[in-house]
């Protein structure tokens, strides 16, 4: 037994060396490399992201370049840096920070598809490298190049100019209107006027609500929605040269298609152009619907309308290398519609009895509860009641109706499929002679069933057709292959909105968390081309929101809310929306302007949102209030400018984002990133300048009409630009 003990303490010494040497192996080798991860984002622009996670406490600057040619030389494309995460708040590694370079890559003469990329860590003597075959993200994210970064105009036809006097909507055609001059005063109602309402009530009630001797706001709400001011298509051929100087690139029309309201999304014939917008006579026809036409596309015309459209409107467009898209309303028709018409006559026994959400009167037909009972009057089969848009019974927008997974009826479907193509490719010959897309109305109270099979029909057509949705809320759900290319941005509208007073006490940083979490939560395919919106024709103007804070975003106007501030704004709130309109700029996505926020339009929600456009060549309008605020239109066109900078333009328009801190509740500083450009907009909404000199360094400031150096004045903008290479 003794002699054996030598050998246990040699054998348990030999163990001890073992581990010493497997621990201070473990001490000395290097550790683990993280992943080099390459995100594809377009390959027709070359555009990809390059992403590492690094130890929090980790921030070595890494230098990034690529080649295309492989044993060819590296192209230096500046430095990772840190980012926020794409998607849903909590997917985030506590213990990691992200970092970021995105790279727009310029393929070598010949070189076969893809990429490889180089990271180097010059302090730890590494590198990292990956490779990716193809900047293509796939069919899921692929999303139209043209629509990545443009420049929106949202063009409310009937407000916007009226360029041919010809074709305006008249009183003695049609009673439920009443024609405005254009320079009229919006909140003076005439006696005429009030007395055209006084006997459209008596000789049209189906149409008419109740007259009130002051309802809120006094008489304007009972005349307003029966104004007609004349704006038409060749209004806006008449003006494009003035909308391509501001800066845009591409215009979104909300309705055109035949239909009796001022706004046109109760559409009366989907396959015909409103001939009050777009007929360039002086004697438009006085008729909803073409003879001889069925649900044939063969049978279908071409009206003078439509011809304009076709032969002037669209070409107009691409002669200045912009583009055009219509609001497709699938959801629901107006009382005018062929198909409701027939409904409305026959009953059960029309052609169209599947198409609404429509009662009929059952057979046998029971007893009457009264004899007041609506049914003494009816047949078996005739028409009872229907569901309106907003629940509305018998309302005056008839909802289509939806399967069971909330598709529409086959017979709509097949009718929608067909108005599609015939707007998206009327002369097959010709590619380029129709719309380039469309922004489709209340698209989340149709079922992703339908839209994904009419994404497809879509893309069949053009492959480069864009698609955008009006939702309200973060819709990613409704992105990736499912329907949409993007939305329109009212998640973006609302923080901005917000952060500028809408919201007081909402803090630079609080801003920044919700970008991160909110709105640049997709794909990066897909923020590229959210359309992003400040306001529109559904809510108030920008600077009467900024002019009554702690409202909701979208909370109504004067006729939900007699305390609402109403007038003209003081030039404090065209400085602050001025700072929208940069931080708009600013971020990914493509800007869209609501007609005349470049004149200082202002008032509160539908329908005080649509004035007419106080164009300064029309002379001066009646009410000094309505009249252009002065210098605002250069101002606006500075900021949406930038986005045809040669040096700014593409890191605008491509590039990663990052919202470094500021130090201030009042200050964001919003980075945009495209290879070696790193751009810096630093948005001031306080009262008092701002010294960012620390924090811009030695970038080089653009003159935007600021402060110099590195001052930011009170309600004021800096742009500053550097190559981090």
């Amino acid at each position: 037994m003794n002699s054996a003990w030598p050998w246990l303490v040699a054998a348990l010494a030999a163990l001890g060396l073992l581990l010493w040497a497997r621990h201070a192996l473990a001490l000395t080798s290097e550790p683990e490399q993280p992943a080099l991860r390459l995100v594809p984002i377009s390959e027709g622009l070359g555009l990809l992201d390059v992403e590492l996670d690094r130890p929090l406490d980790d921030r070595e600057p890494l230098a990034v370049s690529w080649r295309t040619s492989p044993g060819g030389p590296f192209t230096p494309a500046g430095h990772l840096l840190p980012a926020p995460r794409y998607g849903p708040p909590g997917d985030a590694d506590a213990t990691t920070r992200l970092w970021r370079a995105r790279l727009r890559i310029t393929p070598a003469p010949g070189a076969a598809p893809g990429v490889e990329v180089r990271v180097d860590s010059p302090r730890a003597a590494r590198a990292w490298t990956a490779k990716l075959a193809s900047l293509d993200p796939g069919e899921a994210f692929r999303t139209p190049d043209w629509a990545k970064g443009v420049v929106w105009y949202q063009v409310f036809p009937e407000r916007f100019r009226n360029g041919n006097p010809g074709n305006d909507p008249s009183g003695a055609r049609d009673q439920r209107v009443f024609k405005m001059p254009w320079t009229a005063p919006w909140f003076t109602v005439s006696e005429a006027e009030l007395e055209a309402a006084r006997n459209r009530h008596i000789a049209l009630p189906r149409h008419q609500g109740p007259l009130h001797a002051r309802d809120t706001g006094g008489q304007l709400y009972n005349v307003v929605f029966q104004r007609r001011y004349g704006g038409d298509l060749q209004g806006v051929v008449e003006k494009i040269d003035e909308l391509h100087d501001l800066g845009i690139d591409a215009l979104y029309l909300t309705p055109v298609f035949r239909a009796q309201s001022l706004h046109k999304y109760d559409a009366a014939d989907y396959r015909h152009i409103d001939d009050n917008l777009g007929d360039p006579t002086v004697e438009p026809p006085n008729r909803w619907h073409e003879p001889g036409e069925s649900l044939d596309p063969a049978t279908w015309t071409w009206t003078r309308a439509d011809r304009y459209v076709l032969d002037v409107l669209i070409p107009e467009v691409r002669k200045r290398g912009m583009r055009i898209i219509f609001d497709g309303v699938w959801n629901h028709t107006g009382l005018e519609h062929f198909a409701f018409q027939d409904v409305y006559q026959n009953g059960q026994r029309s052609t169209f009895a599947d198409w609404y959400n429509a009662r009929f009167v059952p057979d046998p037909k029971p007893a009457p509860a009264s004899d007041d009972d609506g049914l003494h009057q009816l047949s078996p089969g005739d028409l009872m009641s229907w569901k309106g848009w907003g629940g509305r019974a018998n309302g005056g927008l008839p909802v289509f109706s939806q399967t069971a997974d909330r598709n529409l009826v086959e017979p709509v479907k097949r009718h929608i499929f067909d108005v599609t193509r015939r707007w998206m490719n009327p002369r097959p010959e010709d590619p380029l002679a129709g719309i380039d897309g469309w922004r489709l109305d209340v698209a989340s109270e149709i079922g992703l069933p339908f839209w994904r099979e009419w994404r497809k029909h879509v893309k069949s057509i053009n492959p480069d057709a864009l698609l955008i949705a009006e939702i309200w809320h973060p819709a990613r759900a409704y992105f990736e292959g499912n329907g949409f290319d993007g939305q329109m941005n009212y998640p973006l509208a609302r923080a901005i909105v917000g952060w500028l007073g809408q919201r007081p006490g909402m803090t630079s940083e609080q801003f920044a968390r919700e970008l991160e979490q909110q709105v640049t939560v997709n794909h990066p395919a897909t923020d590229l081309v959210q359309m992003n919106v400040l306001d529109s024709h559904d809510t108030d103007r920008l600077a009467s929101m900024l002019m009554n804070p702690g409202r909701a975003y979208d909370a109504g106007g004067l006729r939900e809310d007699p305390a609402y501030i109403s007038g003209r704004p003081g030039p404090e709130i065209y400085d602050l929306v001025i700072v929208a309109i940069a931080l708009q700029t600013a971020c990914p996505g493509a800007p869209m302007v609501y007609y005349g926020t470049e004149y200082g339009m202002w008032g509160p929600d539908d329908p005080d949102n649509r004035k007419p456009l106080p164009w300064p060549d029309l002379g001066p309008m009646t009410d000094p209030a309505d009249a252009p605020v002065a210098g605002m239109r250069e101002r606006v066109a500075a900021w949406l400018r930038l986005r045809r900078h040669p040096t700014i333009g593409p890191a605008l328009k491509w590039g990663a984002t990052r919202h470094p801190p500021s130090g201030s509740p009042d200050v964001f500083i919003i980075q945009r990133q495209l290879n070696s450009t790193l751009v810096t907009i630093i948005a001031n909404r306080g009262g008092n300048p701002f010294n960012a000199a620390n924090l811009v360094g030695t970038a080089e400031r653009l003159e935007m009409g600021g402060g110099g150096g590195g001052v930011v004045g009170a309600r004021g903008t800096g742009v500053w630009v550097e190559d981090v290479r």
